[in-house]
């Protein structure tokens, strides 16, 4: 699976969208998302002064993207000097996954926090 990460400021809200995207034919369910800022040195979330997991207990069906979304809050934000800067200061990779199935399940199953960033 692959991340995008996208800086959004608008409404006032400082949040990183995340499209999510299944390209090998597999239904994946339950991911976590480790989230890192970067800048100048830093190589990884191992070296950033700013970084998160999200856990997402949803699912993405195969050969489809999902988009989620996560805030960062000013107390985060004042570890890289209170601005969220560009979508080119962060970066995302899925680094735990629940089962992967090769086919999207029929039904779908059912997701009770269904939160799409509204």
């Amino acid at each position: 699976m692959a991340v995008a990460v996208e800086v959004d400021r608008s409404s006032g809200k400082n949040r990183l969208f995340f499209n999510i995207t299944e390209s090998h034919g597999y239904y994946v369910e339950t991911f976590r998302i480790q989230v890192w800022y970067v800048r100048p040195g830093v190589t990884g979330p191992e070296n950033s002064p700013l970084h998160f997991t999200i856990y997402k207990d949803d699912f993405l069906k195969a050969n489809e993207t999902y988009r989620t979304c996560a805030e960062v809050v000013p107390a985060e934000l004042a570890l890289v000097g209170g601005d969220m800067g560009s979508t080119e200061n962060w970066d995302a990779r899925i680094i735990w996954q629940c089962r992967a199935r090769e086919k999207n399940p029929d039904p779908l199953p059912i997701v009770t926090n269904m939160d799409r960033c509204r």
